[in-house]
């Protein structure tokens, strides 16, 4: 149990002393019901000289994401001291770093709690675009009902052709000289209603159409997506470095996942929407779509990583069908899946990757064996 956690259950059953004329045998009997907790930013921590407040109950070390393995360098000063740390983000490998270490507890603002502490580690994660049918196939269909709209209505023939992340078209750049909203730090189009959980599509023709004015960014000082962003993608505002990306990294990726990333894939096996769920454009619920086509299929509903292990190839292959998730082969699944079940490290996932579902050669890769044995060693080193 947290030290922490022992000192609130402490504060807790203690009661005050009843109103009357008696006099305190502590000075500070009139705090003893309460948590007195001292604040230090990083770099102070870094100056002291083992002279930190010895009144306080706690002490909270104020610290930037980019610093957290820099705390071992002074974990002699909080040795046998209650203390915790305050930082915007933390991935699955920080997280560690902090239990390593000693840290009891964690502070973030209200509503800014990264989604690593509330998230269930045995749940597979997968990114919202895929959650439901293809979007190629919905939106492309959309569009070009649009489309043939827009020839009845002229009546005049004209060129077009309909595009839905299916061609050499910059359709970010397009869509904020449109008006549709501006690119964010994180790369995303944000729309100032509907925040970033869009989908794009785009029809290129040559009709003299009235424009509408470019969209405004709004990001301001703001630079949740960069800070909170596990594998340090965004280099910069606006810049992604996509080979670091994990939905590269899960999805697009072939070969082996680099080892320096794979702790901070957590429980990600398809994609990655971090840098979306920080946002505070996204602070309202998404907008859904007047059908049920991008709802969650059943099969990819908040999956167990277990469930995701134990499905045959065959199976694989029946329920990515349609959906954007067969834009990874079941080979690639299989990799990721064994990454997050060593960083879950789970009884259940453990024993699960000891054996091979039935009709399943993909288990037999040499990219899924590789990805195995590192979960087993990963989850043997956590546990």
């Amino acid at each position: 149990m947290s030290i922490f956690i022992e000192r609130l259950e402490k504060v807790g059953r203690e009661t005050s002393d009843p109103i009357g004329f008696g006099t305190s045998s502590k000075e500070n009997d009139r705090f003893s019901d309460m948590i007195i907790i001292g604040k230090i930013v990083f770099e102070e921590l870094l100056k002291t000289n083992n002279d930190l407040d010895d009144n306080v109950d706690a002490i909270l070390v104020s610290i930037d994401s980019s610093d957290i393995k820099s705390l071992k360098s002074v974990s002699s000063l909080l040795t046998d001291r209650l203390w915790g740390v305050k930082s915007k983000s933390l991935t699955v490998d920080q997280l560690d770093h902090l239990k390593e270490n000693g840290c009891d507890f964690i502070v973030f603002d209200i509503g800014k709690t990264p989604a690593i502490l509330l998230s269930d580690e045995s749940i597979g994660k997968i990114a919202r675009y895929a959650w439901g049918e293809d979007y190629h196939t919905i939106v492309g269909h959309r569009t070009e009902k649009l489309l043939k709209w827009m020839r009845e209505e002229h009546g005049a023939a004209f060129e077009a052709k309909a595009y839905v992340d299916t061609g050499p078209v910059q359709e970010r750049v397009y869509a904020q000289h449109a008006g549709l909203g501006w690119i964010g730090k994180n790369t995303c189009v944000i729309n100032a209603d509907l925040g970033s959980w869009l989908y794009l599509s785009e029809i290129i023709s040559d009709l003299p159409l009235v424009t509408d004015p470019p969209a405004l960014d709004q990001c301001g000082t703001c630079s949740l997506c960069l800070d909170a962003c596990p594998t340090d993608a965004l280099t910069e505002p606006w810049v992604l470095d996509s080979t670091r990306c994990l939905a590269y990294l899960t999805i697009e990726n072939k070969d082996s996942i680099p080892e320096s990333y794979r702790q901070d894939i957590g429980t990600n096996v398809f994609g990655c929407d971090i840098c979306q769920d920080v946002c505070p454009w996204n602070a309202k619920p998404p907008v859904q779509s007047s059908g049920t086509e991008f709802l969650p299929r059943t099969s990819f509903d908040q999956p167990q990583l277990v469930d995701l292990w134990q499905r045959s190839d065959v199976e694989w292959r029946r329920t990515l069908k349609g959906s954007a998730l067969k834009r990874a082969s079941v080979v690639r699944w299989r990799r990721n899946v064994a990454v997050a079940l060593g960083n879950s490290a789970t009884p259940e996932g453990l024993a699960a990757l000891d054996e091979n579902p039935p009709e399943s050669p993909s288990c037999n890769d040499p990219l899924v064996i590789e990805h195995v044995d590192w979960a087993k060693n990963r989850a043997g080193r956590k546990t």
